[in-house]
């Protein structure tokens, strides 16, 4: 029997399909044009429907697309036998199964539901577009596709030339892919390169794109040094739970031993913890090391990083780095930043209420400088912090306060401890004519206390001095106003202030400069040349009553601010100056001339600051920065010239300056390039250089970035080469290190390292990033503007 469309079968298929399409309406089993007693099969669509009743089949032609259980199919011709429950697909077969995954064939054989069966010319398109396929498939009921013949590539196919191998891909005999696990598993796979066969795999599985984390192998990592020879460092992923994992890479040298090295990483809802550690043994015997160092049964370290969020005002922290000795890093430079001069080790809790902080810190300090005594470097506890302020009081005024204490122990015996407390209350009032006058008053303690002894088998001998002295200051400026028209505006603004502060006792500058000995402080920015006291935290108050003017201006073109600069000096009532550092420029009663220029013009900024001696007739302090873009070309200059003082109160002028550049090249939108460099010193010498090239297009990137880095006795010069696409990435960086600051063998060739490291990372593969390059990367790019894309 044979029978063609029909009003009423066309009326219930496009409701049927309309109700399926939105997914609105659930649908109802009376709607299906293909049924069972169990199961529903809704046909959506067809241009041509044959139910044949005699042998229990349908026949659909033309556009087919049919519905069960959650799955779909798609194919030109479809036939469905209602005895055997068995559907027969043939020609652009497409099937979504129920984890929205779709599978194309030629020709399939499935059972009534969409879930079991066979299809030949198989072919799957996975969420990340990374492709498998194969000659022949069986579908299974727990979501399981077996395939024979089958090839898995991530890599797309070439436009220009669709013949031309893939980058990389994997075949096997047989694969088994797990939709709802998302998992994929190869028997006797073969690893091609370009469509050359370059490893052999009897067994390999590797989770599907849909899968964040998994346990299991990661890509390894190959490294070169001289210290260590030739390293292999696997990996291996350990998922504790969802929000821990433990990493383990322990590496095999040639000539430094084994390291066994791991890093744990928990996060919880109130911060993250992360441990990092390695544990290396003796060296091999025979093998010479470029480092001299005491032969040690074990060597290693310990990074720890924790971070909580303790209450809803306060958090903690916990920041520490243990070495076994000075020279680890170098010798092992695959494990960290080896041009680390000082580790350091804090732990501390904060808290905020509104515009109040309280901040409690520990703080160690471990050198890597060579020579230097650890008697030298202090432990800080405790170190205390408050900070308050109270707006709007019944005379409209603000009250503040700040709070700060220090002890530093160090181990030859000696501590120093210092409390500092300020606090104060401001009031702004606007006077006739737009003159605004701000006073302030308020209190200034200062307390020192200093331990000493030659042994420690002898007592301390304390010493200490203290001082709390009422100090005030009233400040004086009149804004005037011209209008040049067409939206141009200067602003000029005189400046006049009176600070009050008693004068200190003999006895306490000099305990004071026994202390601080050595202490700097510049008077070259307009927000602390204005303040009543211009002593920051951690350096004495500056004493006695003095006299501050000048003159600030703004001009504005259009509405937008195009320059603005201050310019000031401060004339001191007292002579009683002789504990102040030199380079303060108030031992004198008039102090240097500071002043501040700021200019933006067409889009470029420029700025300088600087500090003038009127005595001698020069400046002690000058640098500059201009930042601006010329056809494209994003630029920013920076030259300093300073007067660098010596415990002797003797100087000598350091110069320098830094340029980074970095721009896309004419006409090729895909290439960029960018550079920078650091020079500095009395004669100049350039420390710090980079330059990178970028090509960034449709199919791959590549980054090609070469630096050079010198620090006391460190030089570092490398170049990283970076390619990546959707398949997969390559980096290759090769460093050339000299460093005598823990090597006690003379100066000759053995103190230079040459080291090389090989990152491969295959897509969905698993595999891990070289945090060392990493970090390498972004600090060119923020060296050369942040963006060489």
């Amino acid at each position: 029997m044979r029978k063609k469309g029909g009003v009423f079968a066309l009326i219930a298929l496009t409701l049927t399909k309309l109700a399926f399409s939105v997914g609105l309406v659930p649908l109802p089993k009376s709607s299906s044009v293909f049924s069972k007693q169990h199961q529903d099969i809704v046909l959506l669509g067809a241009e041509e429907v044959i139910n044949d009743k005699r042998s229990g089949t349908i026949m659909a032609i033309g556009g087919v697309k049919i519905a069960s259980n959650g799955a779909s199919l798609m194919a030109d011709k479809v036939v469905y036998n209602r005895v055997t429950d068995v559907v027969i697909a043939s020609g652009n077969v497409v099937l979504r199964d129920e984890n929205s995954v779709y599978h194309y064939s030629e020709y399939a054989e499935l059972s009534g539901d969409l879930k079991k069966g066979i299809a030949h010319e198989f072919k799957t398109v996975l969420q990340d577009k990374s492709r498998l396929a194969a000659r022949r498939v069986k579908y299974r009921e727990a979501h399981g596709y077996d395939m024979g013949l089958g090839i898995y590539s991530p890599c797309a196919t070439c436009k220009t030339n669709p013949d031309r191998p893939l980058v990389w891909d994997l075949r096997a005999p047989h694969i088994y892919y797990d939709s709802k696990e998302e998992n994929v598993s190869y028997y006797h796979a073969h690893l091609h390169l370009f469509g050359i066969p370059v490893f052999y795999l009897p067994y390999l599985t590797h989770p599907g794109p849909r899968v964040k984390r998994r346990n299991g192998l990661l890509a390894p990592q190959l490294a070169f040094s001289q210290t260590v020879g030739m390293a292999v460092i696997p990996k291996y992923l350990v998922l504790i739970s969802p929000s821990q994992d433990l990493l383990l890479h322990p590496a095999c040298t040639t000539k430094g031993g084994k390291v066994l090295w791991a890093t744990y990483r928990y996060r919880f809802y109130q911060g993250y913890m992360k441990l990092d550690g390695s544990l290396a043994g003796k060296k091999e015997e025979g093998v010479k090391s470029i480092v001299d160092e005491k032969d040690r049964t074990w060597r290693g370290h310990l990074n720890a990083d924790l971070n909580a969020d303790l209450t809803e005002h306060w958090r903690g922290w916990l920041n520490g780095k243990f070495l076994s000795e000075k020279s680890y890093f170098a010798q092992y430079p695959f494990l960290g930043a080896q041009s680390a001069m000082l580790l350091s080790n804090q732990g501390g809790t904060e808290g905020f209420y509104g515009r109040n902080y309280a901040l409690i810190k520990v703080h160690t300090f471990q050198t890597m400088r060579k020579g230097e005594a650890a008697s030298t470097v202090p432990l800080i506890l405790p170190q205390i912090e408050w900070n308050g302020a109270k707006d709007s009081d019944m005379f409209g005024g603000t009250w503040t306060a700040d709070f700060f204490l220090i002890n530093f122990d160090y181990p030859n015996g000696k501590k120093d401890r210092r409390a500092f407390l300020n606090t104060g209350w401001k009031r702004y009032f606007l006077a006739p004519f737009g003159q605004v006058i701000t006073f302030n008053m308020g209190a200034v303690g200062r307390f020192y206390e200093l331990m000493e002894r030659s042994s420690r088998r002898e007592a301390y001998t304390t010493s200490h001095k203290m001082r709390l002295v009422p100090e005030g200051s009233l400040y004086w400026r009149w804004p005037w106003l011209f209008d040049g028209g067409m939206g141009n505006l200067l602003v000029l603004e005189p400046l006049l202030g009176v600070a009050c502060n008693a004068n200190p006792s003999r006895a306490y500058q000099d305990f004071v400069q026994k202390i601080e000995h050595g202490t700097l402080f510049h008077e070259i920015t307009e927000w602390n040349f204005w303040c009543p006291n211009r002593m920051p935290k951690g350096s004495s108050n500056e004493p006695g009553n003095r006299l501050v003017y000048g003159l600030g201006g703004r001009v504005y073109e259009g509405g937008k601010l195009l320059a603005r600069g201050t310019i000031g000096q401060s004339y001191t009532l007292t002579r009683n100056r002789s504990f102040l550092p030199e380079e303060s420029g108030l031992k004198e009663r008039r102090s240097y001339l500071v002043g501040l220029a700021e200019l933006f013009p067409g889009g470029a900024r420029f700025i300088t600051r600087g500090k003038y001696n009127t005595h001698a007739s020069r400046f002690t302090h000058l640098e500059s920065k201009l930042s601006f873009t010329v056809a494209r070309v994003g630029t920013t200059l920076e030259i300093f010239d300073i007067d660098q003082y010596n415990q002797n109160a003797a100087y000598r002028k350091v110069k320098g300056g830094t340029i980074s550049l970095g721009a896309p090249f004419p006409y090729f939108p895909t290439w960029s390039w960018s550079g920078s460099g650091t020079i500095a010193g009395d004669k100049l010498k350039l420390l710090n250089r980079s330059i990178g090239l970028v090509y960034k297009g449709d199919m791959f990137s590549w980054i090609n970035a070469m630096g050079h880095t010198y620090q006391e006795n460190y030089v570092y010069r490398s170049i990283t080469t970076t390619y990546q696409d959707e398949c997969f990435t390559l980096t290759f960086q090769a460093a050339h290190v000299f460093d005598d600051r823990f090597l006690n063998v003379p100066k000759n060739k053995n103190q230079k390292d040459t080291q090389f490291t090989i990152m491969v990372n295959f897509k969905n593969l698993g595999g891990t990033g070289n945090s060392q390059i990493n970090t390498w990367m972004n600090n060119f790019e923020v060296a050369t503007g942040g963006n060489v894309h």
